[in-house]
């Protein structure tokens, strides 16, 4: 699609001289081909982006990624040359939905979006290598074999150790296939640390795939209550909380790489979500003084962590 824009030129009127005036241009259309409309990809796979030009359009292209609704998901690109096709490696963990690309100038006078798309969740063990269906062929798709089938899941065995109280949630933050990878946080203050921390404001979509490089968090003093959300924070090592008024830390529970978690001065009184967290182990450091922790109903679990290693400070004995 092309818009309106305006260009400034200098004109020579008969013997009275030099003007400037506005004259109007006719900017130049885009056209995405591919993605095209009901067109199947699977999270993970490489996609061409492809579209034609024509008429006046700047040298390099912007491209976003939308929902249906034409609200922003994503900024997928920066400035791609104008001539060339995009390679577009959609995120492995982004959600099953409805989407759009937009392709467009910098100055906005061109713009082109495509028809909307649909991706759904990853094979596993696929290469996923541009790998798409039409309309025609995406009726009888099987569901991805990491999925097990209703009613299909093992009771556990009654001599199997006690199991932690986030399995469940686990699957669902990282398997389940009904549950987009959207991180909601019940937290005013902490999202908006975060969302300062990501550079992404409101009211920009937060994804899990935002946080992937972040090993380290310090949000002292911050008023922050809940923590909820957190569970997708995989590649955090170094946590700080302290300070705040958090009473659950059930979100800790899961992540696989903590290592230094600050939580003194706090409202905790439930250690169960750290202490079944097997990834806390020797090299381990956690700071709990200043809680209301109740030693004697807490102490199993505080056992449990100084038996796994853990350097554990607390108001306990």
């Amino acid at each position: 699609m092309g818009k309106l824009k305006y260009e400034m030129k200098l004109f020579l009127i008969g013997g009275m001289g030099l003007f400037w005036a506005f004259t109007r241009v006719d900017a130049g259309e885009i056209k995405i081909i591919e993605p095209g409309m009901d067109y199947h990809y699977v999270a993970g796979a490489t996609v061409q982006v492809k579209w034609t030009v024509s008429g006046e359009v700047q040298p390099f292209l912007k491209i976003n990624l939308l929902d249906s609704e034409g609200r922003l998901i994503d900024k997928i690109s920066g400035g791609t040359p104008r001539d060339k096709n995009f390679e577009w490696q959609i995120p492995a963990d982004l959600g099953e939905g409805n989407y759009r690309l937009k392709v467009f100038t910098n100055d906005m006078s061109s713009e082109g979006t495509s028809g909307i798309f649909h991706i759904k969740p990853g094979r596993k063990g696929s290469s996923q290598k541009g790998e798409k269906e039409t309309k025609e062929n995406k009726a009888g798709t099987e569901l991805p074999s990491s999925f097990p089938e209703p009613g299909s899941e093992e009771l556990p065995r009654p001599d199997s150790p006690r199991p932690s109280i986030h399995d469940t949630e686990r699957k669902t933050v990282h398997k389940g296939v009904l549950v987009t990878p959207v991180v909601k946080f019940d937290d005013v203050k902490l999202e908006e640390i975060i969302r300062n921390l990501i550079k992404k404001p409101a009211p920009g979509t937060i994804f899990s795939s935002d946080f992937r490089k972040l090993t380290s968090l310090a949000a002292r003093d911050s008023g922050i209550e809940k923590i909820s959300g957190m569970e997708y924070f995989d590649s955090l090592v170094t946590l700080d909380l302290g300070g705040n008024n958090i009473t659950s830390v059930k979100a800790l529970g899961v992540l696989k790489n903590l290592k230094t978690v600050r939580l003194d001065h706090n409202r905790i009184k439930d250690l169960t979500p750290l202490a079944d967290n097997e990834n806390l182990g020797p090299g381990a450091t956690v700071v709990l003084t200043g809680n209301p922790i109740d030693c004697q109903q807490q102490a199993e679990n505080i056992d449990l962590l100084r038996q796994r290693g853990v350097k554990l400070e607390i108001d306990c004995p």
